[in-house]
């Protein structure tokens, strides 16, 4: 089964359509989905189907759409009912095979995070073949046309960044069409309009570069009474001056929200141009858009003076558990890689971010070879503030000593710690990630929702990357390599 959100709302699969035809019951199964896998209270459901005002019998019309529902979909899985009720609200379950817009989420996601250019090209046009019109569009609700405006910015990203993996395998004129396009639904949006002029330019187009500049101008000054910002004027001045040497590759797109790598292994990998457009890009969206991010002054640095990633700080000298302490020089780099070292003395690194944010997301790159079971290798969000302690979000940890197995933990105050296991290789490269929000936190392993809750009621919150001492003997070192990390301000 397959439930069709973006365009025209459909249901595939071995469902009767005219069951569904049905305009109250339609908007009821829209709403769920919209909120798949959490519990939708009675009073917005009713909202929903009756926007002018409910009738006296509107809860037991609710439930007798809702009987229809189940009717027509059938279980979920094998003793688990599609649509769940407790008192006051309903639920609908949903695997994220089963939804396009979380279909759409998860290709894009694997696609921004993979090495190869080429996958990223077969994985985004996989997701974007999904896309047949605006989600939930016969939903007129404030969370509807929220999630609207994320997955419009999301698809953004999809193309822009398919833009730049059709660069680095080579297929210039399918990158101008797309971007072409692109400038055609968002006439106003200057990031698009570089990567197209740096295209046309490096594909020796030049004439049309200076055009595309000239009808984007047109098209600020029209609509907003404003120039060009000064990455666009800088890209016009050297298509002007110089019609020879390459100005680089497109821009692959960040996420919704500025990204700002800060460490990155380099020359590793054979799609080396591809983490490279990475990086460019960051640097042109991070100085037009950037917020708040410590870091921002050189968003495209990679390494600061010591080794570290700028805006990141060895922690220390002071104690952490069972008497061990976190001191900054088990904190080095060594290759063009982050090292956070465990010593058999109970002294072990700490790295972690200079500035606090109520939001925002963290990437990294890290292998944990195998070492003592008294090291707890430890990824999490913490509050420096002292009342908000208890808020702690440890997106991945090892422990055991042979590292064959992740562990998130999420504390919240006044609720139970939020935590699974998972067998896998960390000796190994793994991408991790978390984003997190006042009222939700996601987390990400190899470009996979690993885990989600909007009950951890954060604070501001920074990122860390450690070693915990756990006690006992330590024969040998135990240690943390980080490939790179990235930041993306809230």
């Amino acid at each position: 089964m397959l439930f069709r959100t973006m365009g025209v709302f459909e249901v595939t699969g071995s469902v009767d359509a005219a069951a569904l035809s049905a305009a109250k019951p339609r908007r009821l199964l829209l709403l769920l989905l919209l909120r798949a896998n959490r519990w939708v209270p009675d009073a917005e459901l009713i909202d929903v189907i009756w926007p002018d005002g409910a009738p006296a019998s509107a809860i037991g019309n609710v439930r007798s759409y809702v009987s229809q529902l189940r009717a027509v979909l059938g279980p979920a899985d094998a003793g688990t009912n599609r649509i769940d009720r407790q008192p006051g609200a309903y639920r609908l379950n949903a695997r994220r095979t089963e939804v396009d817009v979380m279909i759409f989420e998860d290709l894009v996601e694997r696609g921004r995070a993979a090495d190869d250019p080429g996958h990223t090209v077969k994985l985004l046009t996989d997701a974007l073949d999904l896309w047949r019109g605006t989600p939930y569009e016969q939903l007129d609700v404030d969370q509807a046309k929220s999630e609207v405006t994320r997955l419009v910015e999301l698809r953004w990203v999809a193309r822009h960044t398919l833009a730049g993996a059709l660069v680095a395998v080579g297929d210039h004129t399918a990158a101008i069409t797309l971007l072409r396009a692109m400038t055609m639904d968002d006439p106003l949006r200057e990031q698009t309009w570089h990567s197209l002029m740096t295209v046309l330019h490096d594909s020796g187009r030049r004439a049309e570069a200076l055009a595309a500049y000239q009808e984007v101008r047109r098209a600020l000054v029209d609509e907003l009474g404003i120039e060009p910002g000064a990455e666009l004027r800088d890209l016009h001045a050297k298509v002007l001056r110089d019609d020879a040497r390459p100005i680089g590759p497109v821009h692959p797109a960040a996420p919704t929200r500025p990204r700002q790598p800060v460490a990155r292994r380099p020359g590793r990998r054979k799609a080396v141009l591809f983490l490279a457009l990475v990086l460019v890009l960051a640097c042109v969206v991070a100085a037009a858009v950037s917020q708040s991010d410590d870091s921002r002054g050189t968003p495209g640095a990679e390494l600061t003076g010591d080794g570290l990633p700028a805006g990141w700080v060895a922690n220390g000298p002071w104690h952490s558990q069972a008497d061990g302490r976190y001191v900054p020089a088990n904190v080095t780099t060594r290759d063009g890689n982050v090292l956070i070292t465990g010593s058999p003395n109970g002294d072990t690194g700490h790295l972690w971010r200079t500035a606090d944010a109520l939001s925002g997301r963290v990437e990294a790159k890290v292998r944990i070879p195998r070492g003592c079971d008294c090291h707890r290798p430890g990824f999490s969000l913490w509050s420096v503030a002292y009342e908000h302690r208890a808020t702690e979000i440890v997106f991945l940890e090892a422990p055991g000593g042979d590292r064959q197995t992740a562990r998130f933990v999420v504390h919240s105050p006044g609720r139970g710690p939020l935590t699974e296991t998972r067998r896998v290789d960390l000796t190994t490269w793994n991408t991790v990630a978390v984003e997190w929000a006042p009222d939700r936190v996601t987390g990400f392993l190899n470009g996979q929702r690993w885990f989600h809750t909007d009950q951890a009621g954060t604070a501001e919150l920074r990122p860390t990357f450690k070693i915990d001492w756990l006690g006992g003997a330590a024969p040998t070192p135990s240690t943390v390599e980080i490939d790179w990390i990235r930041v993306y301000p809230g």
